[in-house]
C-alpha cells in the first residue's frame, strides 16, 4: 500500500450579507452625469462579503430602463457560487418585489465583469409600485456567496493508514450493518467534525467506546478508510452513497470525489436521477455538470 505523506483537508466557505443601498434624488443623480451619449450609470459603495474579504458594488444603468447589477471588485482564484436578490422598500415600509439573477459558478472574470438582475424596470413601474417615495428609492441586496475549495491544513499522516480497521491502540468501536470496525478516538475527531463535537459533547457520555451509526457496512468502511488513508478503494460502486454519507459527516473532499466520479458516469439515463441527488445534497459540482449537459444545443 502507497504511504500517503501529506494530508491537506478542504472546506467549502458559506457567506451571506444584506446591503441596503438608499438613493435620494434620484431624477437629481441621473442628470448629473455629463456625457449623455451612453447610458447613464453609477454605484454604490463597496460591501464585503467572507473573510478575507471580498468586496462588491451595486451598479445602476440608466437609460429607457432601470437596469440592477451586481459588481465584483476582486480577482477571483477558483469557483466560487454567487446568487442574489433585490428587495425594493414601499410606501407603506415593506419589502417586496425582489428581482434576482440565476445562480452562477464563477471561475474567471473579465475586467469589469457584471451580473445583471431581472427583470430592468420603467420609472412608471417603480412609481406604480410605490417605491419611489419622494424621489427616493431604497433598496437591498440578498448575496450569498460559496467559494467551492478553500485549503485549511496540511499535515504529515506518518503512516497513520496502517492503523486502519487495526486493533492496536484502539478505543474505540463502530458498529455498521452487524460488523464492527475497531477506530482510533483521537484520529476519528480530528478527521471527522461530526465525530468530534460528539466526543466534546458531556450530555453524549465521553467515555462512550462503542457507537452504532446506520450506514451499511461497506459505506462506512469506505468513510473509515477515508479518514485514516485519504482514499476510497471502492468509489466507483458507491459513489452515490457516499455522497450521502460524506455529507452527512462533513467528509468535504470525499465528498467532492465522489462528485467527480459521478461526473464520468453521467450519461443520458441517469442524469435525472444524479440531479435529484446533487439537488438534495448541494453537489454543486455534479449539479452543474448536469445543467451544462442538459442545456440545448
Amino acid at each position: 500500500m502507497e504511504v500517503i505523506k501529506y494530508d491537506s483537508v478542504s472546506r467549502a466557505r458559506v457567506s451571506e450579507v444584506h446591503f441596503k443601498w438608499t438613493i435620494e434624488n434620484l431624477s437629481s443623480c441621473h442628470s448629473l452625469q455629463s456625457n449623455q451619449s451612453y447610458p447613464q450609470k453609477f454605484r454604490s459603495e463597496a460591501f464585503d462579503t467572507m473573510d478575507p474579504p471580498y468586496k462588491w458594488q451595486l451598479g445602476i444603468n440608466k437609460s429607457n430602463l432601470y437596469a440592477f447589477q451586481l459588481i465584483p471588485l476582486f480577482k477571483i482564484n477558483g469557483g466560487m457560487k454567487v446568487s442574489a436578490r433585490i428587495y425594493f422598500l414601499t410606501s407603506d415600509g415593506k419589502w417586496n418585489s425582489y428581482m434576482e439573477f440565476r445562480e452562477q459558478i464563477l471561475h474567471k472574470m473579465r475586467p469589469n465583469y457584471q451580473m445583471d438582475f431581472i427583470p430592468e424596470m420603467r420609472d412608471s413601474v417603480l412609481q406604480q409600485r410605490g417605491l419611489l417615495g419622494n424621489d427616493t428609492l431604497t433598496l437591498l441586496c440578498q448575496v450569498k456567496v460559496t467559494e467551492l475549495v478553500y485549503s485549511t491544513s496540511a499535515r504529515k499522516k506518518n503512516g497513520l493508514e496502517k492503523l486502519f480497521c487495526n486493533s492496536l491502540y484502539s478505543d474505540l468501536t463502530f458498529v455498521a450493518g452487524g460488523k464492527e470496525f475497531p477506530a482510533h478516538r483521537a484520529l476519528v475527531a480530528d478527521r471527522c467534525p461530526i465525530f468530534d463535537d460528539l466526543f466534546k459533547d458531556p450530555m453524549k457520555k465521553l467515555q462512550m467506546n462503542r457507537i452504532e451509526v446506520p450506514e451499511g457496512a461497506a459505506v462506512f468502511e469506505e468513510l473509515l478508510r477515508f479518514m485514516y488513508t485519504g482514499k476510497s478503494e471502492n468509489l466507483p460502486s458507491l459513489a452515490e452513497d457516499l455522497l450521502v454519507a460524506a455529507e452527512k459527516y462533513q467528509l468535504t473532499q470525499l465528498k467532492t470525489d465522489c462528485e467527480q466520479e459521478l461526473i464520468k458516469q453521467l450519461n443520458g439515463t441517469n442524469s435525472t436521477r444524479l440531479l435529484l441527488l446533487a439537488n438534495l445534497h448541494d453537489a454543486v459540482y455534479l449539479r452543474a455538470r448536469i445543467m451544462k449537459l442538459n442545456q440545448p444545443s
